[in-house]
């Protein structure tokens, strides 16, 4: 057995970016008014219609209209957003077209908690983004183009934010959600939603309870091992967010999302089969990943600013396997078993100016630390398509660590009612590294 170790270490970049923007205003008729829509992609409330970026916002009711239950699901409906889609859990989000290698080009926030993608051992953190199930949200908040300034890295390509219903002190509130689904040439499925509003003290305290279980039907045939509908797809979790507000200027929310996900098999095809989908592989695929996430807000009024922290823990555990081919290699057909445990811990704190001002601005500090293990293994197959135990061809472990610190800020002149001017200035400090040992048994 032979081992091979190496180690990357670090990147420190800093950046000034400056963007002018020209905002039109036309008259619009009584008879019929645009809805105004808030958004706060620039980390304070403003309107849709006055927002200088380039922006689309997916409310409640278009959500439920397009019957968005995946992300997938409502691509279609934001022009320059595709996705690369290579199964659950393990999809690149594109705005633009711009898209590489590596860690993500397109950031994705649930709220004010990023979301990261496990590297794995080829460093490709932007391959693997996670999902949630998009129930009892808000609105879906699509950025384009570079939104460094603000979000940092991760956001070359845009940001894409779901932001959630917060608990309600006012009301008792609920809703629930039952649809079933059938495939040609595969199985049924279904999926039940549901959430509840209480308030615990009228005005000031409140839960939000979301839960929810998704079964996707199957559809791919192993003819090698002779399985139908193997990719089959079990989905369950939701969230628990409690609100307390205890003045008119103080809030504090906590919130934690949990998801559990598991995938029968992959969902490659071979075409020269059939007309069904099926594959040959003699391997199975499955898919097992667990994720939950910790995320503390504190929000506090000073009339002419919001200050605000934001606190979030995330915790990924996913479990990756796919067939080796190695066509025209001197061995049989190979399975790759990755472990890819992630612990990710983000703080936040930001000012942002309150009301309509000449100038209206956004400044902050902005600290992520993420550490992943994989515990990569090359296993011959069994008859079954299982790895066989003990017996292996190559093992790779990886430590890798990105830690970024950052300081930010962005300002607008209102020069006039038409006409205003953008500036801003992101500088952060990153350090990439990744511990390698390579384990070859020859």
């Amino acid at each position: 057995m032979r081992k091979i170790s190496t180690l990357i270490t670090k990147t420190s970049i800093s950046v000034f970016t400056i963007i002018f923007s020209l905002t039109l205003s036309t008259g619009v008729s009584a008879a019929k008014e645009i809805e105004e829509i808030t958004v706060t992609a620039l980390k304070r409330n403003s309107t849709l219609q006055d927002t200088p970026i380039a922006i689309s916002a997916l409310t409640t009711t278009k959500l439920e209209r397009v019957g968005a239950d995946d992300f997938s699901d409502f691509v279609g409906s934001v022009p320059g957003l595709t996705l690369r889609d290579n199964g659950p859990s393990q999809t690149r989000p594109i705005i633009r077209g711009i898209s590489s290698p590596g860690e993500p080009q397109v950031g994705v926030y649930f709220d004010n908690s990023l979301a990261t993608g496990a590297p794995g051992t080829g460093n490709n953190a932007g391959l693997r983004s996670p999902e949630l199930k998009p129930f009892d949200l808000e609105r879906v908040e699509v950025l384009k183009g570079p939104q460094g300034t603000l979000y940092g890295g991760g956001s070359m390509g845009g940001t894409i934010r779901f932001i959630t219903n917060k608990p309600n002190a006012q009301e008792v509130e609920g809703k629930i959600s039952v649809e079933g689904s059938s495939v040609r040439h595969g199985d049924e499925g279904f999926q039940i939603s549901a959430m509840v509003n209480v308030p615990i003290i009228k005005d000031q305290l409140a839960v939000r309870v979301v839960a929810y279980k998704r079964d996707d039907p199957g559809f791919i045939d192993n003819v090698t091992l002779g399985r139908n509908n193997d990719n089959d797809v079990s989905a369950e979790g939701g969230r628990v967010a409690l609100r307390w507000t205890p003045t008119d200027k103080f809030t504090a929310t906590g919130t934690i999302y949990y998801q559990d996900l598991k995938v029968g098999s992959g969902f490659h095809i071979n075409p020269t089969l059939g007309d069904r989908p099926q594959t040959d592989a003699p391997s199975r695929e499955p898919y097992n990943e667990e994720q939950v996430t910790y995320n503390l807000e504190l929000q506090y009024d000073f009339g002419w600013a919001e200050a605000l922290y934001s606190y979030s823990w995330f915790d990924r555990n996913a479990v990756f396997r796919f067939h080796n081919g190695f066509t025209g290699f001197p061995f049989p057909p190979l399975l790759s078993t990755q472990p890819d445990p992630l612990q990710a811990v983000t703080h936040e704190f930001r000012l942002s100016s309150r009301g309509d001002n000449m100038v209206d601005w956004t400044a902050g500090v902005f600290y992520s630390d993420r550490n992943s293990f994989v515990d990569s293994q090359v296993n011959y197959i069994t008859a079954a398509g299982e790895p066989t135990t003990g017996l292996f061809l190559f093992k790779r472990h990886v430590n890798a660590s990105l830690l970024q610190k950052a300081v930010f800020g962005e300002a607008t002149w209102h020069v006039t009612d038409k006409f205003s001017v953008t500036g801003g200035f992101r500088y952060y400090d990153i350090n990439n590294g990744s511990d390698v040992v390579n384990d070859i048994n020859i």
